[in-house]
């Protein structure tokens, strides 16, 4: 019994720390976008702010879209840490299957993240290095 709800405590924990590290990373990118759009022009400027919505997006989809966002999921793994931990008896078959949908949605996720780093975030900075000025950073 133990080792089950260990396990799944632990899941969640994991599932909200890499969250955590998505979302101050797109933070951190939302903040150079905005120091950088005063000095773009205009088709920079155009792309960044494309940049900033498809972040916005992996943060927060809108309202009615099946697509979760790091946030939601975020929060999804809080309830499930919180109804685990407080209870002392045996996950439910419900509880544990909304821990595997979510740590699933968190990977589906985690590969459109990819993506945008290692496409959109790469586009954008061949064209800020062109207009000399400085590129996007992932810390």
């Amino acid at each position: 019994k133990l080792t089950i709800i260990r396990e799944l405590a632990y899941r969640c924990y994991d599932g909200r720390k890499r969250c955590m590290e998505a979302l101050g990373k797109i933070a951190s990118l939302h903040e150079q976008i905005k120091n950088i759009l005063p000095k773009a022009g205009i088709s920079v400027a155009k792309q960044l702010n494309k940049l900033d919505s498809t972040l916005a997006l992996l943060e927060n989809p809108p309202p009615g879209n099946a697509n979760h966002g790091f946030n939601k999921i975020n929060n999804d793994f809080a309830s499930i840490f919180n109804v685990v931990n407080d209870s002392e008896m045996q996950p439910t078959t419900q509880i544990t299957e909304a821990a595997e949908k979510v740590k699933s949605d968190l990977e589906l996720l985690l590969i459109k993240w990819m993506g945008v780093r290692l496409v959109e975030i790469n586009k954008v900075n061949i064209n800020l290095i062109l207009a000399k000025l400085p590129v996007l950073s992932i810390k």
